[in-house]
Formats: structure tokens, sequence, C-alpha cells
């Protein structure tokens, strides 16, 4: 369907474009978790996690085949219990750690995507406890391929150890 002289994409091509890393559209991704743990923690109230991250997907063409994207990763907590001086609690809601990435993509002929630049982390937790504290900041690479049943993707990046679930370094 034409409209003012553009033409409108099927469902199918949106999700065909939303399923290549190197895509030229932008998303906003929520993701939400619940964290139940099957032991008892001496001292904690309710040992179970609820949190949200949210992380866009900023994509910036810079030519046909190659573009320049940015993507934070931010958590938002909703519960969990942390240890403190006088034992666990959670005091509402509060900010993990933003990790974030900024790269490159490259699609090449046959399907194969490269991608590179730098991931890190930035110490914006509001409970000390849900973050870690530093700032951090490395390299990261990565290589697609895109086929009619999907993607396969490969990617290593220097980051923050997992350590909790309000950490969002990667």
């Amino acid at each position: 369907m034409m409209r003012g002289g553009m033409v409108k994409p099927s469902a199918a091509e949106v999700a065909a474009a939303l399923s290549n890393p190197n895509t030229t559209l932008g998303t906003m991704n929520f993701q939400f978790d619940y964290i139940e743990y099957d032991d008892d923690i001496p001292g904690a109230g309710n040992p179970d996690a609820q949190r949200m991250v949210f992380q866009p997907s900023l994509p910036y063409p810079l030519s046909e085949t190659t573009k320049f994207f940015v993507r934070p990763a931010i958590p938002v907590i909703f519960r969990q219990d942390v240890p403190g001086p006088t034992g666990f609690s959670s005091e509402g809601v509060d900010l993990g750690d933003i990790g974030f990435d900024a790269s490159f993509g490259k699609t090449l002929p046959g399907g194969l995507i490269l991608i590179g630049g730098i991931a890190g982390t930035l110490p914006t937790a509001t409970e000390d406890s849900l973050g870690l504290d530093q700032w951090l900041l490395g390299p990261e690479a990565g290589f697609a391929l895109m086929r009619p049943w999907g993607v396969a993707i490969l990617k290593a990046a220097h980051g923050a150890p997992e350590r909790s679930p309000g950490t969002a370094g990667r």
C-alpha cells in the first residue's frame, strides 16, 4: 500500500528486519524477571526478587550495509532483599548499574554480519549491594549469519562478572 510515496512493509518483512542484528529499526525492549530462591536466607523476609531491564536499541545508518548502534541496559529493581548493616531489607524501587554497548555492524554478501565496538558498565546502582561500584569498559566483537531459518550469532564482550539480579553489566 502506498502512503505519501512510501511502501508499507508487511509484518513478515518487519519481523525479518527485527531479527537482523544489523537492522536500521530501533526497538524499545522491556525484560521482566521474577527470581525465586529455593532456600531460606537467614534474616531475609522474602528472598524473591523482581526486576525490569529497559534496553532500547538505537541504530544509526552510516551506509546501506554499515550501522552504528548504541544499546544501554537500565535495570530497575522493584523488590530484592539486600544485605545491610542491620540485616536484609528492600526499600522500594532501586536502580542497578547501567550496562551499554556502542558498536559498528557491517553486513557482507552471503548474510555474514561483522560487529565490533565497546561494552561497559556505569556505576549507577542506588544501593551498593546492587552494583559493582566501578566503571568498566572493554572491547566486544561478534559474528552473525543470516539465513532463511533465522540468525546464528557468536558474540564476545569484556565486561563485568555476573553478580546479582541488579547488575546489568555483561
